[in-house]
């Protein structure tokens, strides 16, 4: 614990199990009026009507409100307008858009010790269209509603001795959220934008206008009596004007609080957790996290409830894959599930939209019972919290936990990803170091003639001994290192640049164009999901046969004709130019070049290195996927390079053997390199067509995400990445498909 201010447990919880019962309290009527509305609409319309979801929604917004005023505290209801949607008629086939209006329920607790500059935010929420929320006999009714209305009516009667900062409830309806395969709380991320937001009104200026109104119509009336007719049209302006200031406030009036210092968010589920455990989610946007002190003081106010063996950091799946894997040490497991969920950069709750204002934020989740120990543990944390006398700062926000009590610090994970692309980061310096050469002149490298450096017979000899001293020493230097024999030449290394950067552009477009035409995107993606397999391949097939049969043919010829002798860069620094180098050789200068794998792995390089400090845990596993692609190029081209140096010398030593052994043409040795060359590109193809974009698309959304289709899969990646920057989409499009690109046409 870093922040000392926060003082965990040291204050006494008197909240105990008869305001418990209380919980279920609130819980039965909220449900009950679910059940009661749904009857009504029954009653009125039938069964075959359905029930209007923003309707009912309003009403249970309604409902809310009139509990929180009986209870003392001032509720609001938020309106915000809620996405356009878009409804094709067969008939017409035109699309109408209807615009409807969503609500949220919020409620300020003000502290009656503070000024009102500083604010814990308690959030909550519910499904009014969920049918599982109508009670039923013998059924725990325990719900997040009830939680949250127990410990303000616990805290407004209690809270008022010690409470220092403003207490704010926000209750938001999912029932939006049904369409979507993520979290995506409009009405939480609509109540942030206008609570932030400069132009809306927080103070009550409607009935101070209009009393000023009154009092200066008063005055009118009574100093000019003798001037109706004046004063019946000045009323008449100032009630224009009153009407239209009316409109304004109603439009822009937001009562607010004082600026956010943490948030928690509450969430009771029997499907999601088991009984007799808290859990702790901490996991937010794009993997942010966090400031270690909130998770600190969580844990050690539920050590102190009794909760230290039985505290977990995501939801356990209760499924046969969880059971299979209970040999593997359970803080492997968590560590584990948190780089997962980090590095998927979906929230794992509400409180991941918090990340985007700063302001840190978890999720606490229990089950209906053990609704009353998590109300305890959240009655301390907001004890803890209201002892601050400025933001948490002082502790870690990157970190690994693989437990609840312990934590793993950025300077010691940082190694392992160093360690990964490490082999990739010195191979391509040191192509670089090499490719340096080719632009530098080359009287810096060769040595100075005797004629120019004997003035004298003394001081030649001086001079001569210590020059070749130096170049031993230089030349042991390199051979340590490993000796490297540059082959490109300025026209490789530009046509490198180009290919590359033709790649680039293509990934570019990919990851633009969805974000640019979202409603095209949409509907190409929706029509394709209905012919998955043909669509997918397909669409990769053509790609492909356009990109390598007809474009990059194009580019070859403009740098390489067919006639133009070319020369490496080992024959350009020699005056013999009269050997030409053959179409193989071509090849190796074109695509397997030094400089071309340079270039075509740096941009992998620059995005690990910078979005490890944003999203350490989808680095490493990016990494670990793609960095042993890249070497892929490097072997085959090697093997092909062997083999050819192995059979130009068996030639040559065939030519000068005598003519009794050729009869003994048959070379077994041969035989086995080239079955050992070709089952080394047999798996070098086979990995390269495991590890392509479609099949691990195909194999990622069928085997790990319980057999989705892949377009809908690439539609909700995209929609990720536009609400919450996940890392995902980025890097698809603009750097793993032109790495696969890159590969494929570096391999002969």
């Amino acid at each position: 614990m870093s922040e000392n201010a926060l003082m965990p447990g040291t204050a006494r919880v008197t909240f105990d199990y008869s305001d418990g019962s209380k919980v279920q309290q609130f819980s039965n009527g909220f449900q009950n009026h679910l059940a009661r509305y749904n009857k009504q609409h029954q009653s009125l319309h039938g069964k075959k009507v359905k029930i209007d979801p923003y309707e009912r929604s309003k009403s249970c917004s309604q409902w809310l409100v009139e509990q929180l005023k009986d209870i003392g505290i001032e509720a609001y209801i938020h309106r915000y307008n809620i996405p356009t949607t878009t409804t094709t008629t067969s008939t017409n086939n035109t699309s109408n858009q209807m615009k409807r209006q969503g609500y949220n329920v919020y409620s300020v607790l003000r502290a009656p010790k503070s000024d009102g500059r500083e604010s814990i935010v308690l959030l909550t929420s519910f499904n009014s269209s969920d049918e599982s929320s109508i009670p039923t006999p013998s059924s725990g009714t325990e719900s997040s509603i009830g939680v949250a209305l127990t410990i303000m009516q616990y805290l407004h009667k209690k809270g008022n001795i010690w409470l220092a900062k403003d207490l704010i409830l926000v209750i938001s309806d999912t029932f939006l959220e049904q369409s979507s395969s993520f979290n995506n709380n409009i009405g939480l991320k609509n109540w942030l934008h206008d609570y932030h937001d400069s132009t809306m009104i927080s103070k009550d200026i409607k009935g101070s206008d209009n009393n000023n109104n009154n009092n200066n119509n008063n005055n009118n009336n009574n100093n000019n009596n003798n001037n109706n007719n004046n004063n019946n049209n000045n009323n008449n302006n100032n009630n224009n004007n009153n009407n239209s200031v009316k409109d304004f406030i109603n439009n822009n009036y937001f009562p607010r609080a004082g600026a956010i210092q943490a948030a928690i968010n509450i969430e009771i589920s029997n499907k999601k957790y088991q009984s007799d455990h808290v859990y702790v989610l901490a996991e937010g946007s794009n993997g942010q996290l966090p400031n270690l002190d909130l998770i600190n003081t969580v844990g050690r106010l539920a050590k102190r409830e009794g909760y230290s063996k039985s505290m977990l950091l995501s939801p356990s799946s209760r499924s046969r894959n969880d059971d299979e894997l209970q040999f593997i040490p359970a803080e492997h497991r968590t560590l584990a599930r948190f780089m997962l969920n980090q590095a998927i950069g979906i929230p794992t709750g509400d409180h991941g939209l918090f990340n985007k204002y700063h302001i840190d934020a978890i999720t606490l989740g229990v089950s209906g019972i053990s609704s009353t120990m998590g109300a305890r543990v959240l009655i301390g944390t907001i004890r803890s919290l209201n002892n601050l006398l400025e933001r948490l700062h002082q502790s870690f926000y990157y970190y690994l936990l693989p437990s609840p009590f312990h934590y793993i610090s950025i300077g010691e994970y940082m190694i392992s990803i160093g360690l990964i692309i490490s082999p990739l980061a010195f191979g391509v310096i040191y192509l670089l170091i090499s490719l340096s050469n080719v632009f530098t002149s080359p009287t810096i490298f060769t040595p100075k003639s005797k004629s120019n450096t004997t003035t004298t017979t003394t001081t030649t000899t001086t001079t001569t001994t210590t020059t070749k001293e130096t170049d031993k020493k230089k030349k042991n230097l390199f051979e340590e290192l490993g000796t490297f024999e540059c082959l490109d030449t300025p026209k490789d290394i530009v046509y490198s640049i180009t290919i590359v950067a033709l790649f680039q552009l293509i990934g570019i477009s990919l990851f633009s164009l969805p974000q640019t035409f979202t409603n095209a995107t949409s509907i190409i993606l929706n029509y394709l999901s209905n012919f998955e397999m043909v669509g997918l391949f397909g669409i990769f097939g053509v790609s492909y046969f356009i990109l390598f049969l007809i474009v990059l043919p194009l580019i070859d010829k403009m740098f390489y004709p067919k006639n133009e002798p070319i020369k490496s860069f080992k024959e350009s620094k020699s005056n013999d130019y009269s050997q030409l180098i053959t179409n193989s050789n071509r090849n190796h200068l074109k695509s397997g070049s030094n400089s071309f794998f340079v270039f075509s792995n740096l941009p992998i390089l620059i995005f690990i290195t910078t979005m490890s400090l944003l999203n350490f845990s989808f680095c490493t596993f990016a990494s670990i996927l793609s960095i042993p692609l890249c070497f892929i190029s490097q072997i085959t081209n090697n093997n092909n390079n062997n083999n050819n140096n192995n059979n130009n010398n068996n030639n040559n030593n065939n030519n000068n053997n005598n003519i009794n052994n050729n009869l003994n043409n048959i070379n077994i040795n041969n035989i086995i390199k080239k079955i050992i060359s070709t089952i080394k590109k047999l798996i070098v193809y086979s990995l390269l067509l495991l590890f392509s974009p479609p099949v691990v698309l195909y194999l990622f959304s069928h085997y790990v995400l319980n057999d989705q289709n892949v377009f809908i899969f690439l539609l909700t990646i995209i929609k990720q990445y536009d609400q919450y920057s996940t890392l995902l989409f980025p890097f698809l499009s603009l750097i793993y498909i032109p790495l696969n690109l890159s590969i494929l046409k570096s391999i002969k």
